[in-house]
């Protein structure tokens, strides 16, 4: 579920903000991230949240698995 709670404008010089992500779940084709933007000087201040699915397809845009060869420790961080 996507909710949007504050507007930012992104093109003002005096606000900085972050955008989180972390992986909740990998699949077999996919993986699922809990994303939020927030300002970076107020990091309980959070301006929208996201759950967002990602699914690997081939040059036919059909589910393939992931590459095995993929960083497990970066899947299970938090990337900011």
């Amino acid at each position: 579920m996507n909710e949007f709670i504050f507007p930012l404008k992104v093109y003002t010089e005096d606000t900085d903000y972050a955008v989180v992500s972390k992986i909740i779940k990998v699949g077999p084709a996919s993986l699922v991230y809990d994303q939020y933007l927030r300002l970076t000087n107020e990091p309980n201040t959070l301006l929208c949240k996201a759950i967002v699915k990602v699914a690997c397809v081939n040059k036919l845009m059909q589910p393939c698995a992931l590459p095995i060869d993929y960083d497990y420790d970066i899947l299970t961080g938090d990337l900011v």
